[in-house]
């Protein structure tokens, strides 16, 4: 199973290229946060302070029109994520069929509850994602803290609806309240059909979230229990350990490129470079309710943020600065392609 795998990138060289000679590219995944309102308050939402700000929901005509204009333009796939709950948008099934119709390949990351409200979408997606982040009624009901209270079932019984006709899995925030469930969500991930599990440290907890350094042991030799062999169905994602070390760390690479890959649009209906800089009108690339993708993404506005993103303005607020998120990946790989042919030795030895 490689669909998790980061050498992915190399299927994409020729943006890759476009992107060290210094050229506009287009995205090859747009993400799309259809609304910030959601049915679940996790006590670890990283989206908690922006959605305080923006109160938004996509509207439906202009992201109807952007299925062309993002297809036509060379976008390969887009990932309905948040911000808040996808599903809970009110046309959510058509929208997705829609954006099929165009050539667009479709993820869906998701909690979980509204599956049953959507399961004619389910056949046009390509994956699906299910936030859960527990193995038991208790710990989910702590955690994700749902309006609906004992909802944990609900969506264990969606996941099983499901996991039969499109590929399945679930991710697993790592916590100091959830992680000694680890086995039991990998016994359960299968008991529903999933064909994957990913393990993976909250971004920005406050410290009173934090591991304490008898919590790290403990995981740690949990973890050495565990057999993180790969299945031919099944595949288990493990943390890094040292994901877990406290405090931030100055960014492996300069400047940050990564962003030119994927496009993220806000509930607000703007773009923008990272989830990071949702909501900061000064990282906004522009908004679908008053230009088309093509101006957005290669107008003058979008090449002013880019300036300020070279030029490191946005580096203290970044996320990446512990060095192991998506854009992370990407970006070793830009650093080194950009340093050319002539300043990279020994390119010779295999």
């Amino acid at each position: 199973m490689y669909e998790f795998s980061d050498l992915k990138i190399i299927h994409h060289l020729d943006r890759l290229w476009a992107i060290c000679r210094g050229e506009l590219s287009p995205p090859v995944t747009v993400e799309i946060e259809l609304t910030n309102a959601c049915n679940h308050r996790c006590i670890f939402c990283l989206d908690q302070s922006y959605n305080a700000i923006i109160n938004a929901t996509l509207k439906e005509a202009p992201l109807l029109n952007l299925a062309a204009e993002i297809a036509g333009q060379g976008v390969e796939s887009v990932i309905f994520t948040g911000g808040g709950e996808p599903l809970l948008y009110y046309s959510f099934s058509k929208i997705v069929q829609h954006f099929r119709t165009k050539g667009l390949h479709i993820g869906l990351i998701t909690n979980g509850e509204a599956i049953d409200r959507h399961l004619e979408a389910i056949p046009h997606l390509s994956w699906v994602q299910v936030s859960l982040d527990a193995a038991s009624v208790e710990i989910h009901q702590k955690l994700h803290n749902p309006f609906k209270n004992n909802i944990f079932q609900t969506i264990v019984d969606n996941l099983y609806q499901i996991s039969t006709s499109v590929f399945t899995g679930i991710s697993y925030v790592l916590h100091p309240d959830n992680f000694r469930q680890m086995p039991a969500a990998i016994r359960l991930a299968r008991e529903v059909g999933c064909r994957f599990i990913a393990f993976r440290r909250v971004d920005g907890l406050p410290q009173a979230q934090s591991f304490t350094p008898a919590m790290l042991m403990e995981l740690r030799e949990l973890m050495a229990g565990i057999n993180w062999r790969q299945e031919a169905n099944f595949q288990i994602l493990a943390p890094r350990l040292d994901h877990f070390a406290p405090g931030y760390r100055p960014l492996p690479y300069s400047p940050c490129l990564a962003h030119h890959l994927i496009g993220i649009l806000s509930s607000d209906g703007n773009f923008y470079p990272c989830r990071t800089l949702r909501g900061d009108a000064d990282y906004a690339y522009g908004s679908i309710y008053r230009d088309s993708f093509q101006n957005i993404w290669y107008g003058e506005k979008r090449k002013a943020v880019l300036e300020k993103i070279a030029r490191g303005d946005c580096s203290a607020r970044c996320l990446g600065h512990t060095f192991y998120l998506r854009y992370d990946h990407y970006n070793h790989w830009l650093e080194y392609l950009s340093r050319g042919r002539d300043r990279v030795g020994h390119v010779e030895f295999l």
